[in-house]
């Protein structure tokens, strides 16, 4: 279901010329030029670490989030409440449409 509703969301978003999802074939889990991203606003404060929990599954891959947002410092940093955050949809990322708001 996590692939199939990927390629629904980016297929809409390349028609509609939407840049909250950003289209490539990438897989790895580097961050490149190209890598589709969420945007996500934060609804309370946490860590780069804390992010990368929720939707990663491991607080080690909070290097991701640092590489994909210029004003993030480091791993351990914390992110004010209401904070946009660009969130890479890299292979080890969660599927969590509920907490995306993709399911109501």
């Amino acid at each position: 279901m996590k692939k199939g509703f990927l390629k629904i969301a980016i297929s809409l978003s390349l028609l509609m010329g939407m840049s909250t999802l950003n289209a490539t074939e990438d897989t790895a889990s580097e961050v490149t030029h190209g890598t589709p991203w969420i945007n996500v606003r934060l609804p309370y404060s946490m860590t780069v670490k804390e992010l990368a929990g929720i939707y990663y599954g491991s607080s080690s891959e909070a290097n991701v989030i640092v590489k994909a947002n210029r004003g993030i410092r480091s791993k351990g940093a914390t992110l004010r409440k209401n904070m946009t955050v660009r969130i890479p949809v890299t292979a080890n990322f969660s599927d969590q449409p509920e907490r995306l708001g993709w399911v109501q």
